[in-house]
């Protein structure tokens, strides 16, 4: 199937990215769209208007994206994804593309920064990436002292107030675990002391012989 849409042969729908500057057309197969993808197979169905008109135009997905997106379809491979892991993320899960989503997932997961920590958060809030984002609150909860400092806080915090309240419980949540950690580990400690005093003390007691 990737050489069919590497060669665009025998193609029966068109899918056209545009922008304020240009529209780029790639011809696809409907039968492998509906086949990979349950948000294409509805949009082909019959009565709809792409499938009478063979053509669908998105005027917000970049071309680059929808190529590779396109190419997973057909692949089951994503060669780019390094380098488009959040765009891809929010396209894959827009046209339900679980095994794709998985790949974009892991890549920002492994890949988390100080700088580009809070962007991923949102994404992954946006499109119901519970790994990802479960990841980052805990990194910019480990490494709150340097991420409060960036551009990608101050915006958060401006758009997506939840998210600091999420990142804030798990601090206090966090830290009152260590606390209660601490609170055991004195507790046992000192449970300990008087039962080897006694023991001690039984060690020099005399008794009588039998």
């Amino acid at each position: 199937m990737e050489v069919m849409f590497k060669e665009q042969r025998h193609s029966d729908f068109t899918i056209i990215c545009r922008n304020e500057k240009e529209s780029k057309e790639i011809p696809v197969h409907k039968i492998i769209l509906s086949a990979r993808s349950p948000v294409f197979a509805a949009m082909l169905e019959p009565h709809t208007e792409e499938a009478k008109t063979n053509k669908v135009v998105y005027e917000d997905i970049d071309y680059e994206v929808m190529v590779e997106l396109l190419f997973y379809v057909y692949s089951g491979r994503s060669p780019n994804v390094q380098n488009m892991a959040l765009d891809l993320l929010a396209a894959s899960d827009r046209f339900q593309l679980p095994g794709l989503k998985d790949m974009c997932d892991q890549v920002l997961r492994s890949g988390l920064m100080v700088e580009t920590v809070c962007r991923n958060l949102v994404f992954a809030d946006m499109h119901n990436a519970h790994e990802l984002k479960q990841d980052a609150i805990k990194f910019i909860a480990n490494y709150s002292n340097q991420v409060i400092h960036t551009e990608g806080w101050s915006d958060m915090a401006r758009n997506h107030p939840s998210l600091v309240t999420e990142i804030v419980a798990a601090m206090s949540n966090e830290n009152s675990s260590r606390n209660s950690s601490s609170q055991l580990q004195i507790s046992t400690s000192s449970s300990d002391q008087p039962l080897a005093k006694r023991s001690r003390l039984d060690d020099h007691i005399v008794r009588p012989p039998y």
